[in-house]
């Protein structure tokens, strides 16, 4: 799990502490302002370098699919495919995560006098 909860680290935090967290790193200036799109938009992106295909991933952010055999025929919810994705994901995060950051790179910080290029 990658957000375990504070009060109990059995279960994962809810999104709405996770939303709370984004505002508050904001409100520091720790991470620049991020949208919800922005981690969406991140995700997808990543969950491709992971090995996950288009079609899983938009099944995962719950996008419809617009061709006609998807939306009239087609009324399967995925979920082992869905899982097996998630798992995929859970490895490469971990895989991430585990990664040493060299001494020589600094921490990233968001600098709030930077202009957006």
């Amino acid at each position: 799990m990658v957000f375990p909860s504070a009060t109990d680290p059995t279960r994962p935090v809810s999104h709405g502490t996770l939303y709370s967290f984004m505002w508050r790193q904001r409100e520091r200036e720790v991470t620049p302002v991020v949208t919800n799109h922005d981690l969406r938009r991140t995700w997808k992106t990543l969950a491709g370098k992971a090995g996950l295909s288009k079609e899983i991933r938009d099944r995962l952010q719950n996008h419809t699919l617009q061709d006609v055999s998807s939306k009239s025929y087609d009324r399967g919810n995925y979920m082992p495919e869905k899982r097996a994705a998630m798992k995929k994901w859970n490895a490469f995060t971990r895989a991430l995560l585990s990664k040493k950051r060299p001494k020589s790179t600094p921490a990233l910080r968001y600098d709030a006098t930077e202009k957006a290029a």
